[in-house]
């Protein structure tokens, strides 16, 4: 996790790794999303001075999907995270 300041503003960054599946093998996107975003939360709280701000902004999300993932390697696929925050 990191706090990044972009053009729009703060941001919470976070790796989302897809290490959550269905009982028949297929990656589970969003148990995986939402543990991975209570992580990030967690933490923004643990740092304190910082709250999310999804009144005038959105979140973004980066794909960083190896080729190789999508023929079957065992390369865990991961997506990038971004929260707007603001200082409290």
């Amino acid at each position: 996790m990191d706090i990044c300041t972009a053009p729009q503003g703060l941001f919470l960054i976070g790796d989302i790794i897809f290490n959550e599946f269905h009982d028949d093998g297929t990656i589970d996107i969003g148990t995986s999303m939402q543990k991975s975003s209570q992580i990030m939360f967690d933490c923004m709280n643990e740092i304190g001075g910082y709250e999310l701000d999804f009144n005038h902004r959105c979140f973004y999300e980066e794909h960083i999907f190896p080729k190789e993932w999508f023929y079957g390697a065992d390369e865990m696929a991961e997506m990038k995270l971004w929260l707007p925050i603001k200082k409290v």
